[in-house]
Protein backbone atom coordinates (compact mmCIF):
# COMPACT_ATOMS: atom_id res chain seq x y z
CA UNK A 1 0.00 0.00 0.00
CA UNK A 2 1.34 3.42 -0.85
CA UNK A 3 0.12 6.74 0.38
CA UNK A 4 0.57 10.44 -0.12
CA UNK A 5 2.41 12.06 2.75
CA UNK A 6 0.21 14.22 4.91
CA UNK A 7 0.59 16.40 8.00
CA UNK A 8 1.58 14.77 11.28
CA UNK A 9 -1.56 15.20 13.35
CA UNK A 10 -1.58 14.69 17.12
CA UNK A 11 -4.55 13.26 19.00
CA UNK A 12 -4.89 14.37 22.62
CA UNK A 13 -6.11 11.93 25.29
CA UNK A 14 -6.80 8.22 25.25
CA UNK A 15 -10.12 6.53 25.97
CA UNK A 16 -8.63 3.00 25.98
CA UNK A 17 -7.82 1.65 29.42
CA UNK A 18 -4.73 -0.34 30.41
CA UNK A 19 -5.52 -4.05 30.82
CA UNK A 20 -2.10 -5.35 31.93
CA UNK A 21 -1.87 -7.82 29.04
CA UNK A 22 0.48 -8.20 26.05
CA UNK A 23 -0.07 -8.77 22.34
CA UNK A 24 2.64 -10.85 20.67
CA UNK A 25 3.33 -10.14 17.00
CA UNK A 26 5.41 -12.63 15.07
CA UNK A 27 6.64 -16.10 15.99
CA UNK A 28 10.11 -16.18 17.49
CA UNK A 29 10.19 -19.99 17.16
CA UNK A 30 9.76 -19.74 13.38
CA UNK A 31 12.40 -17.10 12.68
CA UNK A 32 16.05 -16.57 13.45
CA UNK A 33 17.96 -13.63 14.89
CA UNK A 34 19.58 -10.43 13.65
CA UNK A 35 21.70 -7.61 15.02
CA UNK A 36 20.56 -5.11 12.36
CA UNK A 37 17.19 -4.13 13.83
CA UNK A 38 15.87 -2.70 16.06
CA UNK A 39 19.36 -2.00 17.49
CA UNK A 40 22.57 -2.65 15.59
CA UNK A 41 25.03 -3.00 18.44
CA UNK A 42 27.94 -3.69 16.07
CA UNK A 43 28.00 0.03 15.29
CA UNK A 44 28.03 3.00 17.65
CA UNK A 45 24.82 4.48 16.25
CA UNK A 46 21.81 2.96 14.53
CA UNK A 47 18.24 3.71 13.50
CA UNK A 48 15.36 1.45 12.52
CA UNK A 49 11.64 1.53 11.79
CA UNK A 50 9.26 -1.44 11.79
CA UNK A 51 5.65 -1.52 10.62
CA UNK A 52 3.07 -3.71 12.39
CA UNK A 53 -0.33 -4.03 10.73
CA UNK A 54 -3.60 -3.15 12.41
CA UNK A 55 -4.82 -6.72 11.86
CA UNK A 56 -1.87 -7.99 13.92
CA UNK A 57 -2.65 -5.68 16.86
CA UNK A 58 -6.40 -6.41 16.58
CA UNK A 59 -7.91 -3.45 18.46
CA UNK A 60 -7.29 -0.07 20.06
CA UNK A 61 -4.72 -0.22 22.84
CA UNK A 62 -3.03 2.07 25.32
CA UNK A 63 0.50 0.80 24.74
CA UNK A 64 2.64 1.03 27.88
CA UNK A 65 5.80 -0.76 26.78
CA UNK A 66 7.43 -3.26 24.46
CA UNK A 67 9.19 -6.59 24.82
CA UNK A 68 11.91 -7.98 22.55
CA UNK A 69 13.16 -11.57 22.42
CA UNK A 70 16.97 -11.73 22.32
CA UNK A 71 19.68 -14.39 22.33
CA UNK A 72 22.15 -12.57 24.60
CA UNK A 73 22.11 -11.44 28.22
CA UNK A 74 23.21 -8.40 30.22
CA UNK A 75 23.51 -5.78 27.51
CA UNK A 76 23.13 -2.16 28.63
CA UNK A 77 22.21 0.56 26.14
CA UNK A 78 22.57 4.29 26.85
CA UNK A 79 20.88 7.11 24.95
CA UNK A 80 17.98 5.20 23.40
CA UNK A 81 14.90 6.83 21.89
CA UNK A 82 11.74 4.93 20.95
CA UNK A 83 8.94 6.60 18.98
CA UNK A 84 5.54 5.22 18.04
CA UNK A 85 3.17 6.56 15.39
CA UNK A 86 0.16 5.62 13.31
CA UNK A 87 1.01 4.99 9.67
CA UNK A 88 -1.23 4.49 6.65
CA UNK A 89 1.28 2.40 4.68
CA UNK A 90 1.73 -1.32 5.43
CA UNK A 91 5.23 -1.55 3.92
CA UNK A 92 8.26 0.52 2.98
CA UNK A 93 8.69 1.03 -0.76
CA UNK A 94 10.43 3.45 -3.08
CA UNK A 95 12.90 6.07 -1.91
CA UNK A 96 12.49 6.81 1.80
CA UNK A 97 14.38 9.32 3.91
CA UNK A 98 15.30 8.71 7.53
CA UNK A 99 12.71 11.25 8.71
CA UNK A 100 9.97 9.24 6.90
CA UNK A 101 8.52 12.41 5.36
CA UNK A 102 7.39 10.45 2.29
CA UNK A 103 4.96 8.43 4.41
CA UNK A 104 1.55 9.18 5.90
CA UNK A 105 2.30 9.34 9.63
CA UNK A 106 0.15 10.73 12.45
CA UNK A 107 0.30 11.00 16.24
CA UNK A 108 4.07 10.48 16.38
CA UNK A 109 5.19 10.34 20.00
CA UNK A 110 8.48 9.81 21.80
CA UNK A 111 7.50 7.15 24.32
CA UNK A 112 10.95 6.36 25.73
CA UNK A 113 14.16 8.34 26.09
CA UNK A 114 16.96 7.02 28.26
CA UNK A 115 18.86 3.83 28.99
CA UNK A 116 17.78 0.24 29.49
CA UNK A 117 19.23 -3.16 30.29
CA UNK A 118 18.45 -6.23 28.20
CA UNK A 119 19.12 -8.55 31.11
CA UNK A 120 18.38 -12.07 29.95
CA UNK A 121 18.00 -14.53 27.12
CA UNK A 122 14.43 -14.52 25.83
CA UNK A 123 11.88 -11.79 26.48
CA UNK A 124 13.06 -8.42 27.81
CA UNK A 125 10.65 -5.59 28.49
CA UNK A 126 11.03 -1.84 28.17
CA UNK A 127 8.45 0.23 30.02
CA UNK A 128 7.63 3.51 28.30
CA UNK A 129 7.94 6.95 29.88
CA UNK A 130 4.67 7.89 28.19
CA UNK A 131 1.94 5.62 26.90
CA UNK A 132 0.86 5.58 23.27
CA UNK A 133 -2.83 5.61 22.40
CA UNK A 134 -3.14 3.22 19.46
CA UNK A 135 -6.38 3.79 17.54
CA UNK A 136 -7.02 0.22 16.38
CA UNK A 137 -7.46 1.28 12.75
CA UNK A 138 -4.13 2.43 11.33
CA UNK A 139 -0.94 0.44 11.15
CA UNK A 140 1.74 1.07 13.78
CA UNK A 141 5.33 2.11 13.15
CA UNK A 142 7.97 1.71 15.86
CA UNK A 143 11.06 3.86 15.39
CA UNK A 144 14.19 3.11 17.40
CA UNK A 145 17.13 5.53 17.64
CA UNK A 146 20.29 4.02 19.11
CA UNK A 147 22.61 6.85 20.15
CA UNK A 148 24.71 4.64 22.43
CA UNK A 149 27.98 6.04 21.10
CA UNK A 150 30.14 2.92 21.09
CA UNK A 151 29.98 -0.53 19.53
CA UNK A 152 29.92 -4.01 21.01
CA UNK A 153 31.86 -7.00 19.70
CA UNK A 154 29.06 -9.28 20.95
CA UNK A 155 25.81 -7.34 20.54
CA UNK A 156 22.41 -8.88 21.29
CA UNK A 157 20.60 -10.47 18.39
CA UNK A 158 16.87 -9.92 18.15
CA UNK A 159 14.53 -12.73 17.17
CA UNK A 160 12.55 -12.02 14.03
CA UNK A 161 10.35 -13.68 11.48
CA UNK A 162 9.71 -12.84 7.86
CA UNK A 163 6.89 -10.77 6.40
CA UNK A 164 5.66 -10.75 2.82
CA UNK A 165 6.74 -7.17 2.16
CA UNK A 166 9.50 -4.83 3.38
CA UNK A 167 8.23 -3.90 6.83
CA UNK A 168 11.67 -2.99 8.23
CA UNK A 169 14.15 -0.28 7.31
CA UNK A 170 17.41 0.39 9.09
CA UNK A 171 20.64 2.36 9.11
CA UNK A 172 23.83 2.42 11.16
CA UNK A 173 27.14 4.25 11.42
CA UNK A 174 30.21 4.01 13.62
CA UNK A 175 31.12 7.70 13.73
CA UNK A 176 27.81 9.61 13.90
CA UNK A 177 24.07 9.08 13.97
CA UNK A 178 23.01 7.95 10.46
CA UNK A 179 21.30 10.40 8.13
CA UNK A 180 20.17 8.02 5.37
CA UNK A 181 18.62 4.56 5.08
CA UNK A 182 20.93 1.56 4.54
CA UNK A 183 18.38 -1.01 3.47
CA UNK A 184 14.83 -2.37 3.57
CA UNK A 185 13.99 -5.89 4.74
CA UNK A 186 11.21 -8.42 5.20
CA UNK A 187 12.89 -9.53 8.47
CA UNK A 188 10.96 -7.87 11.30
CA UNK A 189 11.57 -8.08 15.03
CA UNK A 190 9.15 -10.27 16.97
CA UNK A 191 7.60 -8.16 19.73
CA UNK A 192 5.12 -8.10 22.55
CA UNK A 193 3.18 -4.88 22.99
CA UNK A 194 2.34 -4.17 26.62
CA UNK A 195 -1.05 -2.52 27.17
Amino acid sequence: MSGVAGPRITTIGCSTSIDGLTTEIGDYLEGTDTFLSPINGLNSYSWSANIYKASEISSSRQITGIEYNIDEDSKFFNNQIIKLAHIAEDRFSGSISIDLNELTISDEKTVFSGSFLLSQYGWNDIDFDENFCYNGTDNLVIIHENRHGFDDVSPPKFEYDSTTYDTTIYASDNSAFPTSIDSRSTSRAVIKLKH
